[in-house]
């Protein structure tokens, strides 16, 4: 649960990089009593309301994937492996300031078989 401050719009930042597997990230919400502001938290319309950042000098691949078994609920899901940089998947959403937001995702990390070493860092901002 966070506290929204003196804004009217958040943003919430997933930032990842991973050497040696991948995430897979489902079900993004952000809730203000009974109204959602992510909009496409499941994934299910690709990248729409999404906003991917990709550094020049990282080897990324993030992609919306639908590969049975991967998702949390519906058919899609992220699917993101950033190697010798960060990559960033961020949506801007409009909030009711000082009000509680209750936010939630679903994340899934798998580790490559036969690489058990290497960067794994997966964070989440709100700002």
């Amino acid at each position: 649960c966070y506290v929204a401050p003196t804004t009217n719009q958040l943003t919430i930042e997933f930032a990842l990089q991973e050497d040696s597997g991948s995430w897979l990230i489902d079900d993004v919400s952000a809730t203000q009593g009974n109204g959602e502001l992510i909009i496409n938290g499941d994934f299910e319309s690709n990248f729409s309301n999404w906003t991917l950042v990709v550094y020049s000098n990282a080897t990324s691949s993030i992609a919306v994937d639908s590969i049975s078994g991967g998702q949390h609920s519906g058919t899609a899901y992220l699917y993101g492996v950033s190697v010798n940089a960060m990559s960033y998947v961020k949506q801007t959403f409009s909030i009711i300031r000082g009000r509680n937001i209750l936010i939630g995702f679903w994340l899934n990390y798998i580790q490559a078989f036969g690489f058990p070493s290497g960067t794994s860092e997966l964070m989440v901002t709100i700002t």
